[in-house]
């Protein structure tokens, strides 16, 4: 009713488990970086993140991944359909100041990437 989304931290390890997802008011899951790491080495991380992001949008989430360090990671989330990706890869942490210009440049791009369809 606020307009608060939440999400399930860290999904597949520590406490999170399956049992969360029908228990639950969230909207959004986060793919443990400790998957995302070396997604572009290792065919058991793909798969593991591959059938998370599925899962999570069967049951009508969008999916997050975290620690995202290098292309290749986000060519594979992109190729799997997560919704989205934080990590270095994008961006390290910033000043304001540095973020808004960040944005501005990120919007600019977007405009010209929808211009060009």
């Amino acid at each position: 009713d606020y307009g608060i989304a939440l999400a399930i931290d860290d999904f597949g390890v520590g406490q999170s488990s399956l049992a969360y997802l029908r228990r639950l008011p969230v909207s959004d899951l986060t793919l443990a970086q400790a998957f995302v790491l070396n997604l572009a080495h290792t065919a058991e991380d793909q798969a593991i993140v591959r059938s998370v992001i599925e899962l999570g949008h069967r049951i009508g989430y969008r999916v997050i991944a975290e620690g995202v360090e290098d292309a290749t990671s986000i060519e594979l989330l992109t190729s799997f359909g997560c919704d989205e990706a934080q990590g270095y890869a994008i961006s390290r942490p910033l000043p304001s100041e540095a973020f808004e210009r960040f944005t501005a440049v990120w919007q600019v791009r977007r405009t010209f990437a929808a211009a060009a369809l």
